[in-house]
């Protein structure tokens, strides 16, 4: 057995290290998937996702199938060695020509009995322990990797000063990461890439070609002087930014002086779920919010108006990554968080990219008299159109391909002939009008929101603001309907052989001990021969044999086809619910859902069960053997099943209702860490890491005291159950006394039978509460899990859709489907009819419409730009061309009315660009072109025309070229990867274009050649731009002006700025006033 048991240990050790290898690729493309579902969803990849969510998880089962027929293997071995020893024992005695009485029979059984559940636990014990060792080993990789020096900063002025610096991303396109920021905040965030020498230390070291550099030949840091970084999109600001941050690797050069507390706002700003106050002031338990740093940072970015419009004000819970506020709140709180916090140093990158222009001179006026006077600031920005109102000193550093090519004031720049910063200068110059609203591109536009004189609201009119912190809990028993869901997974016909088998080994397994207790008790009348008894040991054995294996490897195939239903039930429904479940529900609930429960489905509640079925048929047996030898033994064991299910009654509540607790409360753990890993630059500049720990570690205490009081809950019931097994062998030992002094002596077979099952029988008992119990807790993750996978869905696999809509069309009594058509839409006429969107009217009656009777027709190859005040209903519309909400009325598409198309077909004919760039992990044709139908000369074509091209060619992989979410490890800066995204638009050739202004994270330069590019590339395509700049649709053929919800005008730009007191001609002049003003 032992050369079998280690071979086995060897094959389980592999699979379980390749499994866990598996399962942290599909958990990391699950977060992948839910973290950029909006994007998703509107580009109609949802089922790609899915395809590539169903491949990761076959790899996954394909491992965690072998492994649990090898432990089914494993359990036939064990399981079977106390009856195969015992028949084996029996039948050499018989043999050897010895006498088996019943008092030598019944002892050597009692003493192998006590084998089985050691024997019949040891393979989980050693399977547990090969889990636990490749566990260990992965956890010790990641302990002994590289990290970070973490040197205390000083507050002592002191000089920071880099000469001769080369900074570079080392390429690591395998190590898994997750992330939500650009590509050079999130290559930064990985430790083992930040191999760092501080303090004044020389650095040289050798490096494998990286995909980007910079270049500090001479650099410092001046207090009394701002310093900003300017240069076209990809020209390295952000990695410099990250450089001096101390996240991007120093690979040659010198850096002089000591830490420093840095402040640092990235690009995409960090938001989690916790109060807006807590997100700007990183403290839990600061109560200075009425102080006047406070009020002056908020004033300074304009959020005072946006907190006084709800009543909760900073007290309001954020959802994940503040997807309840618009693009543009989400900048300025992360300004706000950098200008709040006490610092040496302030790096702010591009924190003004998706405000509008009031905004942006109010923030460069404001934000610099928050901050400590002694204070060094580096600001990276796009607009150099303002630059000259920044109320504070400053010098410009031109940047090109990481290096610095130009230095000079505001006016040395631009009195210099021919320099590269006033030709940015004038670019930007000649494109800029002003901007209408700030960037809203995850969040519909269902609010009041504002930039300086407007207000914003911070979540949809239907969302409670606490949601992200409320997580529904069932109470009471787990539901029947749970328990046959899950039964029902695994299948009846595998229920039923299961159910059998049960049987068979249970009753032989009794049978044989009543075999062995005829033979010892019988009589010269009706003699047992020996090789009678012995064949009859032999076919007892085999039976048992076939049966356990039976059981042990239908129950490891309906585990596994139960862990597969439920799987793809939940991702089913996932990926089909609304949008609005993903804007209230935060994104750690869901990778709960689809880690740690779906863990406790694939593995814990299988195993669990098992036990649980064995412990009852073992009972049963137990109890049936009584009946049968001793029925006066049911004079005690009626009074003790009375106390024994008292006390259950009082234990199974408290038991489930703490596992209940212990699986709501993984999840604040889930959001804190994936926070964490998302704001680690942040965090390490300011040098709050210990701090950050220690309420991680109150948090994961506050989830441990449930794991407590459940150990000390189970300790309690044993206790009481083991007194109850001392009865009951003290009742039979009595019954036998007495029975053999009135001169009734118990057969010695039959009483040895009774007394061996008699003794254990309270342990049994125990033993299956306690596996009932077990299983009842584990049942839990399947009622999790069959929570979400019954969440609404926006269509059903039917064609009906949300609300019992069908997504087909009906006239004259006749349903008509359009899915059918080919290259739909044709031409591009887009007709809306009476178009009215309600958020929240079945929650909450009364709420205004973020859409009231939207009426208007497009020609097909027009070019519209849409725009109004913030919160007038412009992202609404666009999502409702995608049916991204429930809307009234109807819109009509080259003569099909969008309501008779499927959700799929629908979003993948149409086309969206979102303002923020949305990458995903793989190669940069899969990002283009994930489903591989273009050829590689269409791509290079498409990625010349974005600019580009020579980007790409630059990687050794060219288009294959590795990126992670979000393009990270430096290959792509945030303007390059929204570029891709636009590259991606151009492949689609769709006939109807939707974009969310695409091109506010680029340079000036670059975005004018990207709107003549997507001009020219959509020039047969209809186009409907929302404006968050006005520049950028002031060449559209005609403008939709939203006001409240409402059409208010229609017509071509020159027409609408020619009329007296008309809407678009105020928002024109308003915005072009507080650029030539501010």
């Amino acid at each position: 057995m032992l050369p079998m048991q280690t071979w086995l240990g060897n094959q389980l050790q592999s699979i379980t290290r390749n499994m866990l290898q598996f399962r942290d690729d599909r958990v990391e493309l699950s977060s992948e998937a839910i973290k950029s579902i909006r994007v998703l969803k509107l580009l109609g990849w949802m089922d790609y996702f899915v395809g590539k969510m169903a491949a990761s998880r076959q790899l996954e089962m394909g491992q965690l199938g072998a492994r649990k027929y090898l432990d089914a293997l494993c359990v036939v071995f064990w399981a079977s060695t106390p009856v195969v020893v015992q028949s084996a024992v029996f039948v050499a005695v018989i043999y050897s020509g010895h006498d088996l009485t019943a008092a030598n029979a019944f002892v050597a059984i009692a003493l192998l009995d006590r084998l089985i559940y050691p024997m019949n636990y040891f393979p989980w014990i050693i399977n547990g322990f090969l889990e636990a060792r490749v566990s260990a080993l992965r956890l010790r990789s990641f302990l002994f990797a590289p990290v970070v020096s973490s040197s205390a900063a000083t507050r002592q002025a002191s000089v920071s000063l880099w000469h001769q610096c080369t900074f570079a991303w080392t390429p690591n396109p395998s190590a898994p990461k997750e992330g939500d920021g650009d590509g050079e905040e999130d290559a930064a965030a990985n430790p083992t890439m930040a191999l760092l020498t501080r303090g004044g230390d020389d650095v040289v070291t050798s490096r494998p070609a990286a995909s980007f550099e910079c270049h500090l030949e001479h650099f410092q840091l001046d207090p009394t002087h701002m310093h900003v970084l300017v240069g076209a999109s990809g020209s390295g600001k952000s990695s410099m930014l990250l450089a001096m941050l101390g996240e991007m690797p120093m690979v040659h050069g010198r850096h002089i002086g000591p830490p420093r507390l840095t402040s640092y706002a990235p690009q995409v700003p960090w938001l989690f779920a916790a109060t807006i106050r807590y997100n700007i002031t990183l403290d839990a338990d600061d109560k200075s919010t009425s102080s006047d740093l406070y009020r002056r940072v908020l004033a300074a970015c304009a959020l005072e108006q946006d907190l006084a419009c709800h009543p909760l004000g900073d007290l309001t819970v954020l959802s994940d990554h503040g997807a309840n506020l618009s693009g543009g709140q989400r900048a300025r709180l992360g300004l706000a968080r950098a200008l709040y916090q006490r610092a040496d140093v302030y790096l702010l990158d591009d924190v003004m990219g998706s405000l509008d222009v009031a905004t942006t001179a109010h923030v460069l006026r404001s934000a610099p008299a928050v901050l400590p006077p002694a204070a060094s600031v580096v600001l990276a920005t796009h607009a150099v159109h303002l630059l000259e109102h920044i109320a504070r000193p400053y010098s410009i550093l031109v940047l090109e391909h990481g290096r610095v090519v130009e230095v000079g004031s505001y006016a040395e720049l631009t009195c210099r002939e021919s320099t590269r910063f006033r030709t940015m200068l004038q670019v930007a110059s000649g494109v800029v009008v002003g901007g209408t609203s700030e960037a809203n591109v995850d969040k519909d536009d269902n609010g009041q929101t504002s930039s300086s004189s407007q207000r914003e609201t911070v979540s949809p009119p239907h969302q409670s603001s606490n949601t992200p912190d409320e997580e529904h809990r069932d109470d009471g028993v787990v539901a029947a309907w749970m328990w046959w869901q899950y039964l029902r997974s695994m299948g009846v016909c595998v229920l039923g052989m299961l159910a059998l088998s049960v049987l068979v080994m249970q009753v032989s397994r009794n049978g044989l001990d009543y075999w062995i207790a005829s033979y010892t008790s019988s009589s010269v009348h009706h003699p047992i021969s020996p090789p009678t008894f012995a064949r009859g040991l032999v076919v007892i054995t085999a039976i048992n044999i076939v049966a356990v294996a039976a059981r042990s490897f239908l129950f490891a195939y309906g585990g596994l086809r139960a862990a597969n239903a439920l799987y793809r039930r939940l991702v089913h429904r996932l990926v089909r619910a609304p949008l609005t479940f993903y804007d209230i529900t935060p994104v750690g609930r869901i990778l709960n859902r689809l880690g740690g429960d779906t863990y406790g489905v694939d593995e814990s509640l299988p195993f669990i069960l098992n036990i649980f079925i064995k412990d009852a048929a073992d009972v049963c047996g137990t109890l049936v053997i009584l009946v049968l030898t001793t029925p006066a033994v049911f004079l005690v064991l009626g009074p003790l099943t009375i106390v024994y299910f008292a006390l259950q009654q009082w234990y199974r509540p408290t038991s489930r209702h703490l596992r209940r607790l212990d699986a709501v409360a993984q999840s604040p753990l889930v959001m804190m860490f994936q926070a964490t890993l998302d704001g680690l630059p942040i965090l390490r500049g300011l040098k709050c890491e210990p701090q950050w720990f220690r309420v991680y570690l109150h948090r994961l205490h506050q989830a441990q005291r449930v794991s407590f009081l459940a150990s000390g809950a189970g300790a309690w019931f044993g206790l009481r159950l083991d007194s109850l097994g001392v009865a009951v062998t003290t009742f039979v030992a009595g019954y036998a006394a007495v029975q053999c002094y009135v001169g009734r002596p118990i057969p010695s077979g039959v009483l040895g039978l009774t007394l061996i099952y008699a003794l254990p029988i309270v342990g049994k008992c125990n033993a299956i509460l306690s596996s009932f119990i077990a299983t009842e807790q584990n049942m839990v993750s399947v009622e999790r899990v069959l929570e979400y996978a019954s969440v609404p869905v926006e269509e059903e696999d039917d064609g009906s859709a949300r609300g019992g809509a069908a997504a087909s069309l009906t006239v004259d009594g006749q349903t008509t489907r359009h899915d059918h058509l080919v290259n739909w839409p044709p031409l591009g006429h887009v007709t809306l009819t009476n178009v009215s969107v309600r958020y929240g009217a079945d929650e909450v009656p009364g709420l205004p419409a973020a859409l009231h009777g939207v009426t208007c027709h497009i020609m097909a190859k027009e070019k519209v730009g849409i725009c109004g005040r913030t919160g007038a209903g412009k992202s609404t519309l666009l999502q409702c061309l995608f049916r991204a909400v429930p809307f009234g009325g109807r819109i009509v598409i080259d003569g099909i009315d969008i309501a008779s198309m499927s959700l799929t077909r629908l979003r993948a004919s149409l086309c969206f660009v979102p303002q923020d760039a949305v990458l995903f992990k793989g190669s940069i044709r899969a990002n283009v072109d994930p489903m591989d139908s273009l050829t590689d000369a269409a791509i290079w074509t498409a990625l010349a025309q974005c600019c580009l091209k020579d980007v790409v060619e630059a990687f050794p992989l060219g288009l294959m070229e590795p990126l992670l979410q979000g393009g990270d490890q430096g290959r792509l800066s945030r303007g390059q990867a929204q570029l891709l995204c636009i590259c991606r638009a151009l492949l689609r050739k769709s006939k109807v274009v939707c974009v969310d202004e695409a091109t506010a994270s680029i340079d000036h330069a670059t975005e004018q050649l990207v709107q003549s590019t997507m001009a020219q590339a959509f020039k047969d395509s209809t186009v409907l731009t929302v404006a968050h700049r006005l520049h950028t649709i002031l060449d559209s053929d005609r403008v939709l002006v939203l006001d409240e919800g409402k059409v208010v005008e229609f017509d071509s730009p020159t027409t609408l700025r020619s009329i007296p007191n008309g809407y678009f001609a105020a928002l024109v002049d308003g915005h072009t006033a507080s650029s030539s003003s501010s």
